[in-house]
Order: C-alpha cells, then structure tokens, then sequence
C-alpha cells in the first residue's frame, strides 16, 4: 500500500510528535465511517487517529503520522491510532456485540495499512495493540473495551501472511 497516496482530510485535533514512533493501536469508531469523519473534523470533539477504515475498505488519513492524533490519552505522542467502522445501521450492533463486525474488505484493508506502517515506522507486530490493551489499561489508566470480539489471531495470521510474501521485513511474529 502507498501511504502517500491515501486520501488526506485533515482533522484539527493534532500536535507535534515529540517521540518515536513504537505502536499502532486499533480502534473501533463506535459509529459509522462518515460520522467519525465529522466527528474528527470539528475541533471541539478534541479526538482524531492518524487513519480511518470502512467495512467498504474506504480509508483515509485525518492526521498525518508525523503529527500527533488525539486517540489514547498519554500513549499518543508513541501510537499511530487507527480506527475501524464497526456499527452496523441494521442491526445496531458494534464490535462489543457482533463477533462479525469486521468485513473482509475492511479487515483486508486493515492488514494492508497495518503491514506499510509496520514496515515505513519499523514497528514489530508484537506492538499493533488494540485500544483495550492490557498495558494501556495499567500504565495509562485507558478504560476503553475497543476493539471488542476482534479476532487478533485472524489479524496476526494474515499481517504474518503478507509479511512472509514481501519477504523484506525482520519483525514478523509466529
């Protein structure tokens, strides 16, 4: 994937990046596609992530990974936050309630933008966390339950997966 191609609707909920990037964190919207993308653009809401995933495999970047999004508190300033659209109009249900949340396409899509961060930012697969992150919760008193029934095995299967063909990246994880 080539990050530099991806559409870029800038969010005014950013700041200066003042370490290294080490994570990538997932997240759920808890709302659809377009109304994070509203949400993320009005300064008042004081949240962003760097990128956004619809179950249609649409993705955007809303604040560039040199910068600084608004995601997860006091670990921003290390993560690259990437959310993913996870409520279904239909049937109400979110990723805390549908353990098939996920589209392929979007998980697809996700695998993909996972890998070329991975890869741009030498991040080891061992440091993509989800917003519910054990380590979140106890070094920086994160309470959210997102991503919710996402199956972390699937994901680290096909990320591994896409690894093993590009054959050029020393931090994949068995």
């Amino acid at each position: 994937m080539d990050l530099d191609k991806i559409q870029y609707v800038p969010s005014p909920n950013k700041s200066r990046r003042l370490s290294k990037i080490t994570h990538i964190v997932l997240h759920c919207m808890a709302g659809t596609y377009t109304g994070s993308i509203s949400h993320f653009s009005r300064a008042s809401s004081k949240v962003s992530a760097h990128y956004l995933v619809s179950k249609k495999g649409e993705i955007l970047c809303m604040v560039k990974p040199e910068a600084r999004a608004w995601h997860v508190k006091n670990f921003n300033d290390r993560s690259i936050g990437i959310e993913m659209e996870d409520y279904d109009r239909t049937t109400k249900k979110n990723c805390l309630t549908d353990p098939n949340w996920c589209t392929e396409v979007e998980l697809k899509t996700v695998v993909s933008l996972v890998v070329s961060l991975m890869k741009k930012y030498s991040i080891p697969l061992a440091n993509v966390i989800g917003h519910n992150d054990p380590m979140l919760r106890k070094v920086y008193h994160n309470t959210h339950s997102d991503p919710g029934l996402w199956s972390w095995e699937k994901f680290r299967a096909l990320v591994n997966k896409e690894l093993e063909n590009d054959g050029d990246h020393p931090s994949r994880e068995d």
